[in-house]
Formats: C-alpha cells, sequence, structure tokens
C-alpha cells in the first residue's frame, strides 16, 4: 500500500498526503489517519479472565468491496495498564497461538 510513484493530480486526489514525506506515503496509514475518511473511533470494555477489566481504543471501517465486513483496530496507551495487560496476555499466549501458521510449517 505504499506510494511509490504517482502524478500529481493522483497524489492530490488523496488530500494531505502530499504534504507527507515520500518514504511515509501509505495508503492504508492514510485510510486510519486522514480525517477525511470515514471510519469511527471509540473505546470498548473488555472483562477478562486473566487480565481483569481492560478499556481499548480502537478504529473500525468498512472494507470496500465485502458487504458486511468491517476492519477494526484496537490499541492502548503505552505505559497504561491497559496497555500492560495487553503485553501480558500476549506473553502468556500459548507459542502457537503468536505465529502465523505460515511460520509452523
Amino acid at each position: 500500500m505504499d506510494i511509490l510513484a504517482a502524478n500529481p493530480a493522483g497524489l492530490r486526489l488523496y488530500a494531505g498526503v502530499e504534504d507527507w514525506p515520500s518514504r511515509h506515503r501509505n495508503l492504508a496509514c492514510y485510510v486510519f489517519l486522514h480525517p477525511v475518511r470515514p471510519h469511527s473511533s471509540a473505546t470498548k470494555t473488555f472483562h477478562h479472565p486473566d487480565v481483569g477489566d481492560l478499556t481499548l481504543g480502537y478504529q473500525s471501517m468498512l472494507l470496500e468491496g465485502t458487504p458486511g465486513q468491517r476492519l477494526s483496530a484496537y490499541h492502548a496507551q503505552p505505559g497504561s495498564p491497559d496497555h500492560d495487560a495487553m503485553v501480558l496476555l500476549d506473553l502468556t499466549a500459548p507459542t502457537r497461538a503468536r505465529h502465523p501458521a505460515s511460520e509452523r510449517l
């Protein structure tokens, strides 16, 4: 999703991206970070049996060409108890769950 080359008009279709350093021009980042794109953000509280309650921020958007599907990304503020809980969940996950199937073959 990196923008490797574009004519001036094509680049300006993505308002504001022309101001980004060329090495940072990425459409995935643009979708999540640029305010002109429709997406929702809020917080969601989880009640987890191992780490207790944690509240994560999230951004969500519909995926073009995939009716009814949505992409959501959850995040926690670094250094917060919620972030510590996420790190603990990651560190205590079974090894198999931490590696994609392709790495297990």
